[in-house]
């Protein structure tokens, strides 16, 4: 958005513009919006550190007076309205018609009258490491996750632009590997999500005939409803000891597509039947 194009603009003509989708457009030369739009980064309480250049990017394009929000956004997950963030967060709010005007000036190099704000590529000194007036932490989770935010904050402000973008997908995807993580909302609906998963797959009437892994290199599904068909290679599913979580291919002849299947790792029976 930012390197790509002589000229982005980013438009948000709904209620909310939240987490990604956020980090996203803050990448755009101008940030447009009608200004009751709710702009932030909700993921925060579940907690997830912002992966996509949110810890360091807003802050990059506004000056160090509006430092100290952006940190209260990223700490509390509480959203902002657009017509509050103008000139720190975005670059114009209004009403719908208004704001189409504006974007189309902006698109056609009309007289806008907006001022580019300039995106500083070096280090940024002085970036707060805390926000004052935010809530006490909800316990030892909430106090490791906003600890992680800030770090990633710091980390990623602290270093140049062209480092920070690594940095900051590392960080992120560290935290999500993380026990903190694990136990929240995140890792709760991965846990729950999965259970499902498993009682789907033994309720559906399935037959697996299939090969071992040390002899045979053929594998046969047959799901009735859904897929038929055919993979070869060493990936069979297999219980005497074979591979159980091979990759498969299989055909649906009425479609005429192919597909790459996973065979879940708690499968260990050559046949099953519920």
């Amino acid at each position: 958005m930012n390197d790509e194009f002589e000229v982005s603009i980013g438009f948000i003509g709904g209620k909310r513009c939240l987490a990604g989708m956020l980090e996203l457009l803050v990448h755009c030369h101008y940030l447009v919006a009608v200004d009751d739009a709710r702009l932030g980064w909700p993921e925060v309480t579940l907690p997830v550190v912002p992966g996509m250049e949110g810890c360091h990017w807003p802050f990059r394009r506004t000056s160090p007076e509006h430092w100290p929000k952006l940190v209260a956004m990223q700490l509390g997950g509480a959203p902002v309205k657009a017509g509050e963030a103008v000139g720190w967060l975005i670059d114009c709010a209004g009403k719908m018609d208004d704001v189409l005007k504006i974007a189309w000036m902006l698109a056609t190099d009309g007289d806008h009258g907006l001022r580019k704000r300039p995106l500083e590529s070096g280090r940024l000194d002085g970036v707060p490491s805390d926000a004052a007036g935010l809530a006490a932490p909800d316990g030892p989770l909430d106090r490791t996750a906003r600890g992680s935010i800030m770090d990633c904050i710091q980390h990623s402000c602290g270093v140049t632009l062209a480092e920070a973008l690594p940095l900051q997908a590392k960080i992120a995807a560290e935290f999500l590997n993380s026990k903190a993580c694990r136990e929240g909302r995140v890792g709760a609906e991965y846990a729950r999500t999965m259970r499902r998963l498993a009682r789907s797959f033994r309720s559906r009437r399935s037959s697996f005939a299939v090969a071992s892994a040390y002899g045979s290199s053929t594998s046969t599904v047959n799901v009735p409803g859904t897929i038929v068909g055919r993979g070869c290679g060493r990936s069979a599913v297999g219980s005497g000891g074979g591979p159980n979580d091979a990759v498969t291919t299989y055909t649906r002849p009425d479609l005429g597509s192919r597909a790459m299947v996973r065979a879940p790792r708690w499968v260990e029976s050559v046949s099953a039947t519920a």
